[in-house]
């Protein structure tokens, strides 16, 4: 009887353009890759004018398919609000290969316990993002108890607390590339790409199982081009045996097919149009 180990379960970023919620496990470790937004399936309830309420919590996202109804990740405010319970946290950490929206928007609703890995770049973009944004979706590095009332500083009765009375640091890791980072026994690489904003990343994931290389976006031809083509090398040069990588290549909406062959790596394209690009051993 096989025993598998290592398993990815997709949650988004499936035959669509973004979206990428991809949950790895590998024994007892639990890893998100991406916690983004699906402009499709956003686009089937929300516009600009009309959005989901915050005062239920994720609820909507969950009611309209934007988030998975998974126990244990998402904010013990928003869960009491929503009248459920308060959950164990059930994932480790999620990595974040860029600060586009479709890759990251829905941090906001993890748990502050649930750590947080980018890189220097996307983390500027972020900090830039939460520190000039008007909306209530928009603190990704902090987090600002939602919900909850305190006691009036002159006369009675209460009030509610905002982010003027303080907001607390969520565990937010920001890595340099080639900077290897242990969580549990999983071991990860970011290595950086050139995208259309700074900072994006893709990262070399040591699993029990094999390797794991997760692109994000990326493309050649950019100014930073030559980043991409050394993740590429640092992928042929990890200890890998038997592995295929399937990937499509997406730059301003087009998908283009890229072939890559280096040693006993092959990657080519798989039609799935997913830009969420994972790269494992074939199960014996």
């Amino acid at each position: 009887m096989l025993v598998i180990m290592t398993s990815l379960t997709f949650y988004g970023g499936v035959d669509e353009i973004g979206g990428n919620k991809i949950l790895l496990e590998d024994r007892g470790t639990r890893i998100f890759l991406d916690f983004g937004m699906s402009f499709s399936q956003s686009g089937k309830f929300f516009s600009e004018f009309l959005t989901p309420r915050k005062c239920n919590g994720v609820l909507d996202f969950i009611k309209t398919g934007l988030l998975p109804d998974l126990p244990g990740i998402y904010r013990l405010d928003y869960l009491r609000h929503m009248g459920r319970k308060a959950e164990d946290r059930s994932v480790d950490a999620v990595l974040i290969s860029h600060a586009h929206m479709d890759h990251v928007a829905y941090i906001h609703h993890l748990r502050r316990d649930i750590e947080v890995i980018m890189s220097q770049g996307s983390h500027a973009i972020l900090s830039s993002l939460e520190g000039t944004g008007r909306t209530g979706w928009q603190d990704y590095l902090t987090y600002s108890p939602s919900f909850m009332i305190k006691e009036k500083k002159r006369g009675e009765g209460y009030t509610k607390v905002t982010s003027r009375d303080g907001v607390l640091d969520r565990p937010v890791k920001a890595l340099g590339t080639g900077e290897r980072y242990q969580i549990d026994d999983v071991e990860i690489t970011p290595l950086f790409v050139d995208h259309s904003l700074p900072g994006a990343t893709s990262y070399l994931i040591q699993t029990s199982e094999g390797s794991i290389l997760y692109t994000g976006d990326f493309r050649f031809h950019g100014t930073y081009g030559h980043l991409s083509e050394a993740m590429v090398d640092a992928a042929c040069d990890a200890d890998i045996d038997g592995l295929e990588l399937s990937i499509e290549w997406r730059a301003f909406h087009f998908v283009i097919q890229v072939h890559y062959t280096c040693n006993n790596v092959q990657l080519v394209n798989d039609h799935t149009q997913n830009v969420a690009l994972i790269l494992r051993n074939h199960w014996n």
